[in-house]
């Protein structure tokens, strides 16, 4: 398959599927709404379209080297989602695109990763935390939005080694900073 269209397999139910390579972009909202256990993303993709899994019931991600741009919303409230596997060659993660997905408990970003954006990894709402405790970020992160990690309530350990803006409310809590922290405003 080259080509699918957006909305294509909304409501879609699989234990897991794989999504060919020759596919350049998963469209937006493609995966909307689907009862998928499992993604894996063959080399040759670069981008995951807007919404492109929101809502939808993934426990497991698996991104290739190939990978560049996570778009905004594009696993917003995916609250199974427990394991993403982020590739080196990602470069940037946009607004909210993980937003609402409170199982994750471990983040560790490629080294090629960017920018990272505004509540790209917050709860939904204001009484939810997320379970997220420990998150290594690369060594080419520029910039992290705003709230993106607000309200991670089990964070303790937060290991910087070279961000050059971070906007308000990024670390919140007891966390334990390891490395270089270079903030320009």
């Amino acid at each position: 398959i080259r080509t699918i269209s957006s909305y294509f397999f909304t409501k879609t139910i699989a234990n897991a599927i794989k999504i060919n390579g020759e596919l350049q972009a998963v469209p937006s909202y493609a995966f909307r709404k689907a009862n998928i256990k499992e993604v894996f993303i063959s080399e040759g993709v670069v981008e995951i379209g807007e919404g492109a899994f929101a809502i939808s019931s993934v426990e497991r991600v698996f991104f290739p080297k190939s990978l560049k741009t996570i778009q905004n919303s594009a696993f917003i409230n995916c609250d199974e989602l427990k394991h993403i596997n982020f590739s080196e060659g990602l470069e940037t993660i946009g607004r909210s695109a993980f937003q609402g997905c409170t199982e994750i408990e471990k983040l560790q970003f490629p080294n090629s990763l960017k920018h990272i954006g505004a509540f790209s990894f917050c709860p939904h709402t204001a009484h939810e935390s997320m379970d997220i405790e420990t998150i290594t970020f690369g060594e080419k992160l520029e910039s992290i939005g705003e709230s993106a990690f607000s309200s991670c309530e089990k964070l303790r350990t937060v290991e910087l080694k070279n961000v050059k803006t971070i906007d308000k409310l990024l670390i919140i809590n007891n966390v334990c900073i390891k490395g270089k922290l270079r903030v320009s405003c």
